[in-house]
């Protein structure tokens, strides 16, 4: 240490446990922490990065006038809507703009299912994470460290 002291090492397990209990946290923050937008006078511009068949759903409470789609710069098909929801299925990947356009005060949800469980694989690794630090930690117990004593 800096000032002289001495530290004991980090044992394997509990890096492992921080880390996988790390991961968990992350990745049920990214799946359940959704914001609405709310339209205040201007367009509002959201950009997604899809893979080919991967779905997005907006939803929306308000007055909602348009929603534009491009990929770089090429506008897209933009879906039908259905009450106060559209789905737009990518037909090829890219990053994707949606341009939306509504009354003030209208709220819009934007939500992306992918086609590729790609983001769903954080749940596993860190499960598998957590569980063999656990069981690193249980298997510490049983083999007793055994401290002698020099004497001189």
């Amino acid at each position: 240490m800096g000032s002289g002291g001495e530290a004991p090492p980090v044992k394997t397990n509990d890096v492992l446990i921080l880390i996988g209990a790390s991961i968990l946290l992350a990745a049920f923050i990214t799946h359940a922490w959704a914001k609405p937008i709310i339209i205040a006078g201007d367009p509002v511009v959201s950009e997604h990065d899809l893979f080919s068949s991967d779905e997005v759903k907006v939803t929306w409470t308000g007055n909602i006038s348009s929603i534009d789609i491009s990929l770089a710069g090429a506008e897209q098909k933009t879906p039908d809507f259905v009450e106060n929801s559209m789905t737009f299925s990518a037909p090829e990947s890219g990053t994707y703009t949606f341009t939306i356009e509504g009354d003030e005060g209208a709220e819009v949800m934007v939500t992306t299912s992918r086609a590729l469980m790609v983001d769903w694989l954080l749940y596993p690794l860190g499960a598998i994470m957590l569980a063999y630090g656990f069981w690193k930690k249980s298997l510490e117990g049983e083999e007793e460290i055994l401290d002698a004593l020099i004497e001189d």
